[in-house]
């Protein structure tokens, strides 16, 4: 049985253009995006059930996981609850990224961050600098699954290439600036998020997992020293390499969360 999984975000969606709209969770703006959100998971989960998969998971990836509307995702899908993924990762067979952003300090990118929106500068993962679509495929790796296709803007659809030789990318938006971009029209966003994830499932087995080494060595670099002692405050056996600058290394990978700090 073949089985793929959805993991979605919300800067990168099509007809996200300020940053506001993703902030401001009572804003209109905000309606919209989640709206948009759901038009392009469910034209994801629609190119991997005819693309072959039998069964679909997806997972609402954005902040606290409270994005969905309820009653909108494709009664297809199974969702997951937010990064509680392990009791499934064995039996998928390949992942996408939907609605996905460029790492901190990105140019040309929209709304580019790595976890926090404004306090990280650099997130390292054994000397290479990542983002969350390569977090997600350090984690994916442990159990063999690429990461074959990823929508957002340009930028987040040339890194995720930069990690994922043979990801099909469908851009969706360019940005004009940190906080503003130019969105495609949404059929022509739908039609290419189809497409990519249809091509990019089709072809999982010749794309390769990431695979990174253990123990896992986790460096973060904060933009200021506030933000790095707030953030680790209660990490566990971390190394302060200076004070903007924290390090710890996970001997194993069980849990999406063993990829984080904490």
């Amino acid at each position: 049985m073949a089985s793929a999984l959805i993991i979605t975000d919300l800067e990168g969606v099509s007809n996200v253009s300020n940053m506001q709209m993703v902030i401001d969770e009572t804003s209109n703006g905000y309606k919209l995006a989640t709206e948009r959100l759901m038009k392009e998971t469910n034209v994801a989960v629609s190119a991997l059930f005819d693309s072959g998969a039998d069964k679909v998971y997806v997972v609402d990836g954005h902040a606290s996981g409270k994005n969905f509307i309820k009653g909108m995702l494709d009664s297809r899908a199974v969702q997951l609850p937010t990064w509680e993924l392990t009791p499934y990762m064995n039996e998928i067979d390949a992942f996408v990224m939907i609605g996905t952003h460029a790492m901190a300090k990105t140019e040309n990118a929209f709304f580019d961050h790595t976890q926090l929106w404004e306090a990280i500068k650099g997130w390292y993962y054994n000397g290479i600098k990542v983002g969350e679509t390569a977090q997600m495929g350090v984690y994916a790796g442990v159990y063999n699954v690429p990461c074959v296709a990823a929508s957002g803007d340009k930028a987040a659809c040339e890194e995720a290439k930069s990690f994922y030789n043979g990801l099909e990318t469908a851009v969706v938006k360019i940005a004009n600036s940190r906080d503003s971009a130019t969105c495609f029209s949404e059929e022509e966003a739908l039609n290419s998020i189809y497409n990519a994830v249809s091509k990019g499932y089709k072809k999982r087995g010749q794309i390769k997992p990431i695979k990174m080494e253990l123990p896992l060595t986790i460096t973060i670099e904060y933009v200021s020293e506030e933000d790095c002692k707030y953030d680790c405050r209660n990490v566990k056996n971390a190394k302060f390499l200076n004070e903007y600058t924290v390090q710890v290394v996970k001997e194993k990978i069980v849990d999406y969360l063993d990829i984080m700090i904490y």
